[in-house]
């Protein structure tokens, strides 16, 4: 018996399906993976009867599970519109050669979104196929120093028992990522010019409020179905900035913001166009206990945003939403 050996043998790549949950593996792209596995358990049912004997039965299978597992991606430009795919679905699209690509945060229907077949190779070992695979939330995140990251929760239907060959060559964007010197947070406060802020850190968290964290089970089969809406979905946005009294003075006040972030790569498009996506969230508000920390060194300021009432954004027309996410990139569109 062989080990599975270092984990930088693995790799993990992936295909939208046409239809959910039917496995399609023509033409798969490589993830940038940086953490995370996606995990299938297959519960157990205990039985505990009084069968005249003190030695336990045997269990039967149970809930078969694939997720939630939280998987950690670099964000090459050019896989950007492919990430947003699987949580939103069909893009809206607009331009030529260089195309930009419109999803809005639902405010109809039962899910969202597309699904991908996964294929995983953990070390060395053989691979492991997953169907119907959907993401239930995603976190984009960025520091001061490094690169931009997203976190997808994502749940499947099961693991497929089919061969799969691991691949003889793994070859991932060779675009540069997003990083830190790419992300620029700009703030609208109500009644006050829209400002750029500088901060130390960010987080947007898109959660679609699907029930039981999208994997929804029910007599008759062993496997989840597909996710449905348990609650309207959220938005927040967490900056950690260089405190300033105007924060604590906005959230005492209710003030609503509008807030976007703009990640401007340097990498090309098409012509001069470069790769970029925007996050727009129309009306936010602070969290009202936010305060500044007193300390002896500089004090910095965790500003926590929540989005309430919604508004029309670019690309929303008359609808109200709670967020919008555009791509630029130079995919004619994703379906």
């Amino acid at each position: 018996m062989s080990i599975t050996g270092l984990g930088q043998g693995g790799s993990l790549r992936v295909q939208a399906e046409a239809v959910y949950d039917t496995p399609i593996a023509t033409s798969q792209t490589f993830l940038p993976l940086a953490e995370g596995t996606l995990v299938y358990i297959v519960e157990q049912i205990a039985k505990q009867n009084l069968i005249g004997s003190r030695v336990p039965q045997a269990p039967q299978d149970g809930r078969k599970k694939v997720g939630a597992s939280d998987l950690t991606f670099e964000i090459a430009p050019d896989l950007m519109g492919l990430f947003m795919q699987l949580p939103f679905g069909t893009s809206s699209d607009a331009g030529s050669d260089a195309y930009t690509h419109t999803w809005l945060v639902p405010i109809s229907g039962e899910n969202a979104g597309g699904s991908w077949t996964v294929e995983q190779f953990i070390g060395s070992d053989t691979g492991e196929q997953f169907g119907g695979v959907k993401c239930t939330k995603f976190m984009i995140n960025w520091d001061s120093e490094a690169t931009v990251k997203i976190v997808m929760t994502l749940v499947g239907v099961g693991a497929d028992d089919v061969a799969v060959t691991r691949p003889t060559t793994v070859t991932v964007s060779s675009n540069d990522y997003y990083t830190f010197c790419n992300m620029v947070t700009q703030i609208t406060p109500s009644g006050v010019a829209q400002f750029t802020q500088r901060v130390n850190s960010g987080e947007i968290m898109v959660d679609f409020g699907y029930l039981d964290d999208g994997q929804r089970y029910q007599a008759g089969s062993c496997e989840a179905g597909a996710p449905i809406f348990g609650t309207i979905p959220a938005v927040t946005v967490k900056l950690n900035i260089d405190a300033e009294k105007r924060f604590e003075t906005w959230a005492q006040s209710q003030h609503s913001f509008k807030i976007d972030v703009t990640a401007t790569s340097t990498e090309i498009a098409h012509g001069t166009t470069p790769y970029s996506f925007v996050a727009e969230i129309p009306a936010m508000i602070l969290d009202p206990a936010t305060n500044r920390e007193t300390a002896l060194d500089l004090i910095s300021q965790d500003l926590s945003f929540t989005a309430n009432v919604g508004g029309t954004t670019t690309g929303s027309g008359t609808d109200v939403v709670q967020a919008e996410i555009r791509v630029v990139d130079d995919t004619a569109a994703y379906a």
